[in-house]
């Protein structure tokens, strides 16, 4: 009788595998918003013309950007297949974005220029549906009648489904991120549209090096099972983020601006609680110290003549990602 009632009193001591995965109900409406936020400034900047270092005649140019985007969306899992939805109908309740750059030399006081983008998916339903043939979700807007070019590059996953084990873990178990787990924060929905109404040069240069960076995002993380937290009365599960990812790509130029390349690095740390009996995530929040450079190339004339500028830009800064689900 003595190994029995050891045994039981040992038990609860064990630790005990949580499964964090992705099992909402059908029927399920969640309410998500996002919030993202990048914030960095030039530590170094050259410029060449001709081949020939113009930098010192620059007068201290210091150059600092944010662009804080907002995502407000309710999805509604109409079917589910295995570990993802099957039908999944999302409206835009709200998308928005502002950008703003500042300039300074020599200690004077900053210009600052902003400009707030929106997006013509707000207000919109749009249906995914999983094809089997395909093993991808096809999209249309709700009652089939909308522009289809709006639905190009959009994305399904909202439920960071790629950061889970899938399997049961304890804690303290770690497990692999890939690095196409991150698009989902970088760029969660996929492309929303989120458009200035008259997009300049520079703004289509910054959009098309924006979509090549996330879609070359290279490296690697980990996720620790780190424990449980309440929550607003809800028992949620701790999972730690750590990563270190880098991309680079470059844009060809137009007719109005040169060529561009981009490389970045990011350094991820934070967590995303997860309600393991709800089978979603609840709260993420992410920090990613940013090492970023950029190049720019292009021709431009000076009293009649055509000569090869070269800008390059070296920048620190930090991207913030906070996202909620009720």
């Amino acid at each position: 009788m003595l190994r029995p009632l050891a045994a039981l009193i040992l038990l609860p001591l064990l630790p005990v595998a949580d499964a964090p995965r992705f099992a909402v109900a059908k029927g399920t409406r969640l309410e998500r918003s996002l919030v993202s936020t990048q914030d960095f400034k030039s530590r170094a900047i050259r410029m060449t013309i001709d081949g020939e270092d113009v930098s010192e005649n620059m007068g201290g140019l210091e150059v600092g950007y944010r662009d804080e985007q907002r995502i407000e969306a309710t999805d509604e899992f109409v079917a589910l297949g295995p570990g993802r939805p099957a039908k999944l109908a999302r409206t835009f309740d709200k998308l928005s974005a502002k950008a703003v750059q500042s300039v300074s030399a020599d200690g004077e006081s900053d210009e600052e220029a902003d400009r707030e983008r929106a997006s013509d998916l707000e207000g919109q339903t749009v249906v995914f549906t999983w094809n089997e043939d395909d093993a991808r979700f096809a999209c249309e807007f709700e009652g089939g009648k909308g522009d289809a070019t709006l639905l190009e590059g959009l994305t399904e996953d909202m439920d960071l489904r790629g950061f889970l084990p899938g399997k049961d873990v304890s804690q303290g178990d770690t497990w692999d991120l890939e690095a196409v787990a991150f698009r989902g924060v970088l760029d969660p929905g996929g492309d929303l549209k989120l458009e200035v109404e008259d997009p300049d040069a520079e703004e289509r240069r910054s959009e098309k090096l924006r979509k090549i960076v996330s879609e070359n995002l290279e490296g690697s993380g980990k996720a620790t099972h780190a424990g449980t937290r309440e929550v607003d009365g809800r028992k949620l599960l701790v999972i730690s983020i750590e990563a270190d990812l880098a991309s680079e790509g470059e844009a060809e130029g137009e007719e109005d601006i040169g060529a561009s390349s981009m490389k970045v690095r990011f350094e991820f740390e934070g967590e995303i609680l997860w309600d393991v009996a709800a089978g979603h995530y609840r709260r993420i929040d992410l920090r990613a110290k940013l090492d970023l450079s950029m190049k720019m190339t292009q021709s431009v004339d000076f009293d009649g003549e055509a000569h090869d500028l070269v800008q390059e830009f070296d920048f620190d800064g930090e991207w913030k990602i906070e996202g909620r689900v009720k």
